[in-house]
């Protein structure tokens, strides 16, 4: 970034939160854990709470790079939204704790997630998350309201103290809030937080040229608090990687951002979770994160590309299999692709993404298949076969996937025929639950339709 594009200078969160700010559709969603906050709601208030106890210093966030939208008081954030956000869930914890007002200017919008922006908007005790990202707001929110509250209960132990930072002192009471929530104090937490500290505000100049979404990839790419999957998606949202191709990229990226969440939020359903096949101790990995991470697992098993088990594995083994299609694309005569070959790479890669995870789903949502493929699963075992028979699934026409799966079944269960197999079975050979649960299946299949 050249520096007549940028003004760099530190403005107080009393200023930041009269804007109205729009998270583009290319960054990823809310992603602060309760480690973060803590940490935030830490350096914010260290010794501060008391008066006179310290200098008279200001705590200073990381940079808030944003750009002028052409509506007054509004920005684009390019980085620092996680930040933002958090500012936002402190201020309604401390709204709905104390009873101070939030600031009326203040809001984010969610360019390809507005029921985020609803939930923020709305956010109090009684929210009742729909989507990981509101899943991640209410924690936070919780968090810091507990911490609030914690803060209280210290200061109600110590009445010095507590006196200390309550205006007129000398002459007011010890708190006699039966909840301990004392306003006065709540009232010295607001200002501390909107007086005491700030942003460093990076604007890019409004008639700047520089493509923003490069600016977030930049800025993102590599940083060790991102997931897989989010250096993966600053892959597929990094505008070098479509070579001449850039005429649409925003509008593409944009298409890609959308998906990708509704990939994620679907993937969230536990019903669906439950059916991919996967190990149980990846599962647990990502569980609790974005789960679109297994999904680019299940890929590279199937690209037969390998998982280092190092920091960002997983991300490396993606970018792998896209720079080697890259380099195969180099090689191939004039006119292979229709456009760019660079950018007909990067389309190609996205559509096996969306073809895996559509694929997955469309086995899911046929009855027989679910069952069949849920009844393997069970006698199988092994991850590995199983995800190898899911991947062939998709590799062969609908109308041949389910005597191929029963194929397999009965490979299984029966490796010297099924009437051999039958006599062979004794009390409590452990193949009978197998046998029972596959006759389950098989009446239950001849009752659903699909």
């Amino acid at each position: 970034m050249c520096a007549n594009e940028v003004e760099s200078y530190y403005r107080d969160i009393k200023d930041v939160v009269r804007n109205t700010y729009c998270v583009a559709s290319y960054q990823r969603g809310y992603r602060w854990n309760v480690e973060n906050v803590k940490e935030l709601l830490d350096d914010i208030y260290e010794g501060k709470l008391v008066p006179d106890s310290v200098p008279d210093t200001k705590y200073c966030l990381q940079p808030l790079v944003i750009k002028r939208m052409e509506e007054q008081d509004k920005y684009r954030v390019l980085d620092g939204q996680q930040r933002l956000t958090t500012l936002f869930i402190i201020l309604k914890a401390l709204e709905n704790l104390f009873g101070q007002s939030f600031p009326a200017g203040f809001s984010i919008e969610y360019r390809s997630r507005p029921r985020s922006k609803e939930f923020l908007d709305k956010l109090d005790d009684n929210s009742v998350p729909d989507n990981i990202d509101a899943a991640y707001i209410k924690k936070a929110y919780e968090f810091a309201k507990n911490w609030f509250m914690n803060k209280t209960a210290e200061f109600a132990a110590d009445p010095e103290t507590y006196a200390a930072t309550k205006p007129h002192a000398a002459t007011e009471p010890h708190a006699a809030d039966p909840d301990g929530i004392d306003p006065a104090l709540g009232s010295r937490m607001f200002a501390i937080l909107m007086e005491k500290t700030c942003f460093i505000w990076d604007e890019i100049d409004a008639a700047s040229k520089e493509n923003e979404q490069k600016i977030f990839a930049d800025r993102n790419t590599g940083k060790l608090d991102l997931t897989d999957s989010e250096l993966i998606k600053s892959l597929f949202m990094n505008p070098d990687y479509y070579g001449g191709q850039r005429n649409d990229i925003r509008d593409r990226q944009t298409l890609i951002s959308e998906i990708w969440d509704i990939y994620e939020n679907e993937l969230h359903k536990d019903d669906l979770w439950a059916f991919l096949p996967l190990p149980a101790a990846v599962k647990d990995i990502y569980a609790n994160r974005t789960r679109i991470d297994a999904v680019f697992h299940m890929l590279v098993k199937k690209e037969k590309k390998t998982i280092r088990s190092e920091e960002n594995g997983l991300f490396k083994a993606v970018q792998e299999w896209i720079f080697e299609k890259r380099r195969e694309a180099k090689t191939l005569p004039a006119g292979a692709y229709e456009a760019d070959p660079m950018a007909g790479v990067m389309h190609q890669c996205w559509r096996e993404v969306c073809d895996l995870i559509d694929g997955i789903r469309e086995l899911f949502d046929h009855n027989e298949l679910y069952n069949l493929l849920s009844l393997y699963k069970i006698i199988a075992g092994d991850d590995d076969t199983v995800l190898s028979l899911y991947l062939d699934m998709l590799d062969l026409s609908k109308n041949t996937r389910a005597d191929e799966i029963k194929r397999k079944i009965r490979e299984r269960l029966f490796p010297l025929g099924i009437s051999r197999g039958i006599k062979a079975v004794r009390y409590p050979d452990d193949r009978i639950k197998n046998i029972l649960s596959a006759h389950n299946v098989a009446v239950m299949n001849t009752r659903i339709p699909n």
